[in-house]
């Protein structure tokens, strides 16, 4: 459901927005060439397309009329309908409420249109969101009756609708989430839903329509960046050292949103998972361009050592190789022994390994075999 539901019109007119779906696939991917069939399931009225095939994004629309119109009297309040839009992926059903323009002939005096409270924030405020995020209850209204059939009566289905006027790439945008109906209270939310783009713009936000019998409201957008999405290695993955070396680059990365918008200030958890090694030098608090940096240092064991960033949602591995040089390879027991054929020699062959500065190596498998005569060993490496 992208838009259009949760409006109120007068009998005679159609719906302002069309009632506008999008169809996806399974992994979230917009799917064009799908037909939508839409029928009104509950109350009256009738639909301007019965059946449209989704656009390139996705999307498909209809509008929806009364038709007949009636009038404001002692027997007639809103009238809801109810529209189905059905796709071989699944349906959504959409409300909307029909209000009487004037009461009945020949006078045809104007109908009080409802009455809209606005419960908060006060128009003109400048409202914070996060790029990509939905705010739940940024906007709260409530919304009765002026028809003479059940005057001040709580008007229920009427949902707020939002817009920046900005397309996606132009500027920021927003919208109120489509699944906020009022309830039996008349209480009505709009759960801004921010688009990609940074920035302030005008936010229009209407309760049922934006004009009556809907009534609008106006504020201030700051569309900021979103939480932790993306961490990106920009330097020093995939380096080799020795032991007790640092690594010959800093490791460096950058903090994004989901959009690319570069984060400051956030804290990045830094973690060797494997392998023998330490972190250094660690500055993990974003920069202004959402860079971080880190060194390693080698520990004694050879191999491969991971390093794992994180922040957020988001997270990276750094895959680096310890090197070890052997320097020394020294015969520490179980030489020189004697023992009697099939039976097992009393002292197990035990050898120490250096490296070149003539520190011992732990980690390194050792290789056993017999180069003269005939033996067996319980373990061929070690």
């Amino acid at each position: 459901m992208v838009r259009g539901n949760g409006q109120i019109v007068f009998a005679s007119i159609l719906t302002p927005q069309p009632c506008t779906v999008r169809v996806r696939d399974g992994a979230g991917n917009s799917q064009s060439g799908v037909t939508v069939t839409w029928q009104v399931q509950s109350g009256d009225g009738n639909v301007t397309i019965a059946s449209a095939v989704t656009d390139s994004n996705g999307r498909a629309a209809t509008q929806f009329g009364l038709g007949t119109p009636f009038y404001n009297d002692a027997f007639n309040g809103p009238k809801t309908s109810v529209i189905r839009a059905s796709s071989p992926n699944g349906n959504v059903d959409f409300t909307v409420i029909s209000y009487p323009q004037s009461g009945p002939p020949p006078l045809l005096i104007p109908a009080n249109p409802p009455n809209v409270n606005l419960i908060g924030p006060a128009e003109g405020t400048v409202i914070k969101v996060q790029a990509g995020t939905t705010t739940v209850g940024v906007i709260k209204a409530q919304i009765f009756s002026g028809t003479l059939a059940g005057f001040g009566s709580p008007i229920v289905g009427i949902g707020f609708s939002g817009t920046t006027g900005n397309e996606a790439d132009s500027g920021p945008t927003a919208n109120c989430s489509q699944t906020n109906l009022s309830n039996g209270q008349g209480d009505v939310v709009c759960d801004i839903v921010a688009g990609p783009k940074l920035g302030q713009a005008p936010f229009q936000a209407c309760v049922g329509n934006c004009a009556i019998p809907g009534r609008q409201f106006n504020y201030l957008l700051e569309v900021t960046a979103g939480p932790p999405g993306v961490i990106t290695k920009r330097q020093g993955d995939n380096q080799s050292g020795g032991p007790g070396t640092l690594t010959p680059l800093a490791l460096r990365g950058t903090v994004t949103d989901s959009f690319g918008n570069k984060l400051q200030g956030v804290q990045v958890r830094v973690e060797v998972i494997s392998g023998d090694a330490t972190i250094e030098s660690l500055f993990n608090t974003t920069n202004s361009d959402g860079d971080f940096s880190f060194m390693v240092r080698f520990g004694s064991t050879p191999g491969e050592v991971k390093i794992r960033t994180s922040a957020g949602n988001a997270n990276t591995t750094w895959t680096l190789t310890n090197n070890v040089t052997i320097g020394n390879f020294n015969k520490v027991n179980g030489d020189n022994q004697t023992a009697v054929i099939g039976r097992p020699f009393t002292t197990p062959l035990s050898v120490q390994l250096f490296d070149a500065q003539g520190r011992a190596i732990s980690g390194a498998t050792v290789t056993f075999a017999v180069q003269s005569g005939s033996a067996t060993f319980s373990d061929s490496s070690a």
